[in-house]
């Protein structure tokens, strides 16, 4: 078990005892002086006969503080050890990129990083109101094979299957048409996709009237090794002028 761990239960705990320790004596030192209470004392020595009822109380008390800094010091040597230990895996990833750079250029240097990028989207359950229901449009239980897309607007890959590309294509239009300004991370909600930060800048609008259904493109492409991918973009690209109508 952790030391830090250790240490931090004990200390919690110190303090209980302490306070329970702290009360009994507490009572103990009250009637053992109303047992003397004829005789005439001083302060000072109604404090000599009571000090040592609270010794235990005391030691626990000092135990207690020292479990308590002792999980102090060792969480900030973690914490050293841990900052030198990324300082050292940044220095070391640093010095691995420039080097695959250096040998292999920086083309070959993207496309690595591309294939480690690939996510698998969420499953999500995509639903919208009719005139008497609410229809959840869910076909997670029909076999479909899972392939690869790759998304233009944010510039990463990422694993589904067609129809959930389709339905999330169409869903965001059907939103579109109803009057909503959709964000491209609105879009990446449907697809199950983590949010971006380009993402929450860049939509769509037909506050101009331009047009008020979103043609996506879905088309195959090759990649250098053979893979194939379908590529998602958009006949109207998303920009950052949905944000004033938003």
């Amino acid at each position: 078990m952790n030391k830090s761990l250790i240490l931090s239960v004990a200390g919690a705990a110190g303090v209980i005892f302490t306070a329970l320790a702290a009360s009994k004596a507490t009572l103990k030192a009250e009637k053992k002086l109303s047992d003397i209470s004829d005789a005439e004392l001083t302060k000072f020595e109604k404090a000599k006969i009571a000090a040592p009822i609270y010794i235990p109380t005391v030691l626990i008390g000092a135990g207690t503080i020292v479990c308590i800094f002792g999980s102090h010091s060792f969480n900030k040597r973690q914490q050293a050890l841990l900052t030198s230990a990324y300082a050292l895996l940044n220095e070391t990833h640093k010095e691995y990129v420039n080097k695959v750079k250096d040998i292999c250029g920086e083309e070959t240097h993207q496309k690595i990083i591309n294939e480690i990028q690939i996510e698998k989207a969420k499953d999500t359950s995509i639903s919208h109101e009719s005139m008497c229901e609410v229809v959840f449009d869910d076909f997670s239980d029909i076999p479909e094979e899972t392939i690869l897309f790759y998304d233009s607007f944010s510039k990463r890959y990422f694993e589904s299957t067609l129809s959930k590309v389709l339905l999330a294509e169409y869903h965001l239009n059907r939103n579109f048409c109803l009057g909503w300004i959709p964000s491209v991370n609105d879009f990446y909600d449907f697809l199950g996709l983590e949010h971006t930060d380009i993402g929450e800048t860049i939509g769509w609008t037909n506050s101009d009237g331009d047009y008020y259904w979103i043609d996506f493109i879905n088309f195959r492409s090759q990649l250098d090794d053979g893979l194939e991918c379908i590529v998602i973009d958009a006949q109207t690209p998303p920009t950052p002028e949905f944000l004033k109508d938003r």
